[in-house]
């Protein structure tokens, strides 16, 4: 039995099933999820480096648009927060 923490694909397959899609709906769902997890964790981000990899990572997981990113100057960042 899976005592940890639930998979993240769990998740989203328990969460589609709260919101009633249907099994035709949840599949492709799942599959492209898959995908885009695939290609934005092996491809994108390893193939930059340098101040294009930080701009990256700084978009993907703040949600900053780019010219936000791309203005943004070392004064603006709050290193302290978590």
């Amino acid at each position: 039995m899976h005592t940890g923490k639930p998979k993240l694909m769990d998740h989203i397959k328990a969460t589609m099933r709260t919101k009633h899609y249907s099994l035709k709906t949840e599949k492709p769902y799942g599959q492209w999820i898959r995908c885009y997890m695939y290609f934005h964790k092996k491809r994108v981000l390893s193939h930059l480096s340098g101040v294009k990899q930080l701009m990256a990572r700084l978009l993907y997981g703040s949600g900053l648009r780019l010219m936000e990113c791309s203005r943004m100057r070392v004064k603006d960042v709050d290193i302290s927060a978590k």
